[in-house]
């Protein structure tokens, strides 16, 4: 979500945009059980996973009092306003892949029925990451995030005027930023995961991100090979200097 841009600098709106995603529909349903629902940036595989952050879960009763209680009231059409502004953006997303079209459909559907109009914009991937997230040219778009070896989430949430590399959504919190430089300039690790879980619950709450899913990585290899030990990040070859071949 675009904070630069209304309405996803009403963290209002980002909550009750939270509440109307089915997440678990969508990883049941949908995906058929193959991924597990997303509430965050950190892997639930890494030291650094807070397993304790806020989850606003799939509640629509509640995603229509909050927008309700921030003046977008339901127009004729349905859709919500308030004042000339329609609750309307467009959300970007990769042409080409059915499965994402698939999932931003069942979004579109679940959004409409608490009052909100999301229209999917197809892109190619250059213009998605071409002209679309780095320079903030969009409303909202459907993306994906890589694993990290390191639980470190400095460049997506650090304030832009620290130059993070990820943070394509704008968002700035400076009580944020002092918790997320100080957890990288730490090597004591047990002082690091108390700040890096400060950090997780505070951009929560934020709902900086609206995270969907974990996806499932599967590796097929030669059953002769041993030592292989489950990537952290995205090189299946990270441990090969252990790997070795049996006979």
């Amino acid at each position: 979500m675009n904070h630069t841009r209304a309405p996803f600098d009403d963290r209002e709106v980002r909550l009750a945009l939270a509440h109307g995603v089915d997440r678990e529909g969508i990883a049941k349903q949908l995906l058929k059980g193959q991924v597990e629902p997303a509430w965050q940036l950190v892997s639930p595989l890494s030291w650094g996973h807070n397993p304790n952050v806020p989850k606003h879960t799939y509640d629509p009763t509640r995603a229509k009092q909050i927008l309700d209680a921030a003046g977008w009231a339901p127009g004729p059409d349905g859709i919500r306003a308030k004042g000339n502004d329609k609750l309307s953006f467009e959300l970007m997303n990769i042409a080409g892949e059915q499965e994402r079209v698939q999932v931003l459909s069942f979004v579109q559907r679940q959004w409409k029925e608490i009052g909100v109009d999301a229209r999917i914009k197809m892109v190619d991937v250059g213009t998605m990451w071409g002209q679309g997230l780095p320079k903030r040219n969009y409303d909202m778009a459907y993306s994906y995030s890589g694993r990290n070896a390191d639980p470190e989430i400095g460049s997506h949430y650090l304030s832009p005027e620290h130059q993070p590399t990820n943070n394509f959504a704008g968002y700035a919190n400076p009580d944020v930023d002092k918790v997320l430089l100080a957890s990288s300039q730490t090597v004591d690790r047990a002082k690091r995961k108390e700040l890096l879980f400060q950090a997780q619950e505070m951009v929560a709450q934020d709902q900086v991100y609206l995270f969907l899913n974990w996806l499932a990585n599967h590796t097929v290899m030669n059953k002769r090979i041993a030592g292989y030990k489950p990537a952290p990040a995205y090189v299946e070859f990270w441990n090969a200097d252990e790997w070795w071949i049996t006979t």
